[in-house]
């Protein structure tokens, strides 16, 4: 559960004969003291936060941990309510399409505020959703405190029996509070009983693979895939998914999702990568390593597409990494 902090990993492409700098580890930390070594599960799982410096720390753990960076210290503790360990963490936000909004949502964001778009899109970069082992998602937001966090989320479990002894007395108030304004009636009809805050899904059958955010074209949807070969879209304003793509019959081992442009890519088990858009329509399927004739990838571990260009980096078991691009003999 440690966490390393390195400085001058990139070298300055300019006088970089003149002052080698050699990466320098700044700092080091237990993320999540309670993770015991060598225990079968995710591990830790990490989601960092370049436009605040926070780092959030889960994975085979009962809580996630909100560290700063700068201040050195953890700001926040949620309970995740689950048994089952947390296998991903995404933030349903995006800086850059934030910043490109112009210069009062950057004077904003230093203000620590909530996103233009939050108010009809139910994102903002305080907006965190963790998968888990047992294919259920939550979301959280880090601004609440440990004892409210945990006292919503065993409101909304409370027809399961799932509760907590120390927020009997939250729930309790905040329970009275949601039926005064459920009940309300008049004028022929009743209101529709509002969301928790913290939103909980459970469509997925298997281990959650990974979740990415996208916004293009003002979508705003977390993409989340799992071990059975499932990908789902996901509006956090909703309590249940947009569309299910059938992706593969063999176990997904890797997911990816371009913010920029509307790609999905998966890895397989099996020996393959099916890349996709994002309403489900195959364009691609790599099987083999282009410059080696007849060689067959190996089963995949990891995928990422990179920020901006049409760039998509792959790892498998085969101790391969390749990088595929739209442009002709180029990977």
């Amino acid at each position: 559960g440690v966490i390393r902090i390195w400085d001058n990993i990139v070298k300055p492409m300019m006088n970089a004969s003149l002052n080698p700098l050699q990466p320098e580890l700044i700092s080091a930390f237990h993320a999540a003291p309670d993770l015991v070594p060598g225990q079968r599960g995710s591990g830790l799982v990490t989601e960092w936060q370049q436009f605040n410096g926070y780092v959030l720390a889960g994975g085979t753990t009962s809580v996630l941990r909100c560290w700063d960076l700068e201040m050195e210290k953890c700001v926040n503790t949620l309970n995740s309510k689950s048994d089952a360990c947390v296998t991903t963490l995404t933030t349903a936000w995006d800086s850059l399409d934030y910043l490109n909004q112009g210069e009062g949502a950057s004077s904003a964001l230093n203000k620590g505020q909530q996103g233009a778009g939050e108010g009809f899109s139910g994102i903002g970069p305080n907006i965190v959703v963790a998968g888990y082992g047992d294919g259920s998602m939550r979301v959280f937001d880090i601004r609440v405190s440990h004892l409210g966090s945990v006292a919503s989320t065993a409101a909304r479990a409370g027809d399961s029996g799932d509760s907590h002894p120390n927020t009997a007395a939250v729930t309790s108030t905040n329970t009275n509070s949601t039926n005064a304004v459920n009940n309300f009636s008049g004028g022929g009809f009743t209101r529709k009983r509002r969301r928790d805050k913290l939103m909980y899904y459970r469509e997925h059958s298997s281990w959650i693979v990974d979740t990415f955010f996208t916004g293009y074209g003002g979508r705003y949807e977390v993409i989340s895939g799992c071990l059975s070969g499932d990908v789902k879209a996901w509006d956090l304003r909703f309590s249940s998914s947009l569309r299910t793509l059938d992706v593969q019959r063999s176990p997904m081992t890797a997911m990816a999702v371009h913010p920029r442009v509307p790609l999905l890519a998966t890895g397989s088990h099996a020996q393959f990568i099916k890349i996709l858009t994002l309403d489900g329509d195959t364009l691609h399927v790599i099987r083999y390593h282009e410059h080696f004739t007849g060689q067959r990838i190996g089963p995949v571990s990891c995928l990422a597409f990179h920020p901006h260009k049409m760039l998509l980096a792959t790892g498998a078991t085969d101790e391969f990494v390749s990088i595929y691009s739209t442009e002709k003999n180029v990977s």
